[in-house]
C-alpha cells in the first residue's frame, strides 16, 4: 500500500513508483510523468539525469528487457528492433542488445511456425500466404520467412 497519499506524491516518488514496476527508457518514463499532475512544476530532465546518475534509469537495462521478452513472446528482430525505436532507445544500443542475444532466427522463426501451425507445412497457397502474414506480423525478415516455408 501506498504510504504517500497521491495528491502529496513528489514527481520522484512517481519516478521511483514506475521504476519499481519495471524498466522504462528515458523517453518513456519522461511521456508517463509528464501525464502526472504531481511533475507540472518539475523539471524533468533534471529528474531524469538524476536517476540516470542513480541508476534507476537505465535504457541499457531496459532494451536488454525488452529483447529478452520479446524472444520469450516468439518476436522477431524487427518486431522487437521497432519496439526499442518507439520507446526511444539509440540505434547503437539496439543494435549492440539484438547482437547480442545470440539469437538463432532461423530456430526462433521455426518455434513461432510450429507452435502456430504444428509439424507439417501447409500445402495450399492461401494457407502458405495466411502462415507467412503471421509471421511477418510477428516481426520475421522476409527472407526468414521464405526459407522457412521454403519458398
Amino acid at each position: 500500500m501506498n504510504s504517500v497519499p497521491e495528491g502529496k506524491r513528489t514527481c520522484q516518488d512517481a519516478a521511483y513508483a514506475l521504476l519499481a514496476r519495471r524498466e522504462h527508457s528515458r523517453k518513456e518514463l519522461a511521456w508517463k510523468l509528464r501525464q502526472r499532475s504531481c511533475c507540472e512544476n518539475t523539471d524533468l530532465a533534471v529528474l531524469l539525469d538524476k536517476l540516470e546518475a542513480e541508476r534507476a534509469l537505465s535504457d541499457e537495462r531496459f532494451a536488454e528487457a525488452v529483447v529478452y521478452s520479446g524472444l520469450q513472446r516468439g518476436h522477431g528482430r524487427l518486431k522487437i528492433r521497432n519496439k526499442l525505436r518507439e520507446t526511444g532507445v539509440a540505434a547503437s544500443l539496439i543494435a549492440y542488445y539484438l547482437d547480442q542475444a545470440d539469437i538463432d532466427w532461423h530456430v526462433q522463426i521455426h518455434q513461432v511456425r510450429l507452435k502456430k501451425w504444428g509439424v507439417h507445412l501447409p500445402q495450399h497457397d492461401r494457407d502458405r500466404a495466411r502462415l507467412s502474414r503471421f509471421l511477418a506480423s510477428r516481426g520475421f525478415e522476409t527472407e526468414l520467412i521464405r526459407t522457412e516455408l521454403d519458398l
